[in-house]
């Protein structure tokens, strides 16, 4: 029998107003998203990290974090690169003190002017350099799992890094630190290239899965089963891989024991625990 990982993402909340509802319903992973005020690097004091720290050890609750999405490695302005580069080391020094082990990240964004091709070429470049100069200040063993984002509509003033799989290939081609891995978002792929694409290529560095439904044109963040994904297709393919979580819900209107609830039976084929009610 294999036990699978379930979580949800903490955006409107505090991870300590939800720690509660997370170990009522035999949930094990909180994603604490950073951009909440509440939840920002600086609001996590030493009594906040120990506190927490010690709530998760004593239920077995595992704890990853979430960048903001401005963050932007890769700025085309020093003042805001270096701000942003001082930032994600400090996140990870963070996760290093609440024992969080994952830091889920976008790769950030370009202006595609004046060709597209030639400053994305360039962005990817610098970002990879930037993130092996943020990895090597840091002494610990969170990985930061660069997650796959939509595309933006044509015609956008900017452009965003690892919205299809070419980009991520060259991340993970040209980077040496063991350290950086993948975090597959469903309903990104969906509007992507497809969930299969980015598993064929990136499924020995996944350690995470964002998990929301839609119908491919927008990123409806839709409960299983409501939007165009192939969950059936997707169970198949994270029994193929081995993967077991954790999978983290992103679904919105519907609490996370339902949503992992609605998912559950596609990962299983008699092989899983079932989540306790």
């Amino acid at each position: 029998m294999v036990d699978l990982k379930f979580g949800f993402n903490v955006f409107n909340f505090t991870p300590e107003e939800l720690f509660e509802y997370t170990c009522l319903n035999n949930l094990n992973h909180i994603e604490i998203n950073l951009t909440l005020k509440k939840s920002s690097l600086d609001s996590f004091t030493p009594e906040r990290i120990s506190a927490l720290r010690s709530k998760c050890i004593d239920n077995g609750i595992e704890l990853s974090l979430h960048l903001p999405t401005h963050i932007n490695i890769t700025d085309i302005i020093p003042t805001y690169r270096k701000r942003d580069s001082k930032y994600l080391l400090k996140a990870l020094n963070l996760a290093d003190k609440l024992n969080a082990k994952i830091i889920t990240a976008h790769m950030g964004f370009f202006f595609w002017f004046p060709v597209e091709k030639w400053r994305r070429k360039t962005a990817l470049e610098n970002f990879v350099i930037n993130l092996e100069r943020i990895l090597e200040q840091y002494d610990g063993d969170t990985c930061i799992a660069l997650e796959n984002v939509t595309p933006l509509p044509v015609g956008s003033d900017h452009l965003l890094l690892g919205d299809n799989v070419e980009d991520l290939k060259y991340v993970f081609s040209n980077i040496s630190s063991p350290l950086v891995k993948f975090c597959l978002d469903t309903g990104h792929a969906n509007m992507s290239e497809g969930i299969e694409l980015y598993l064929e290529h990136f499924s020995d560095k996944m350690v995470i899965v964002h998990f929301h439904d839609n119908f491919g044109n927008d990123d409806e963040h839709l409960p299983v089963g409501k939007g165009g994904i192939n969950w059936n297709q997707f169970g198949k393919l994270m029994n193929k891989y081995q993967f077991n979580g954790p999978f983290i819900s992103e679904c919105r209107d519907i609490k996370p024991k339902e949503a992992s609830e609605l998912l559950l039976p596609y990962l299983t084929n008699q092989i899983a625990s079932p989540l306790k009610s």
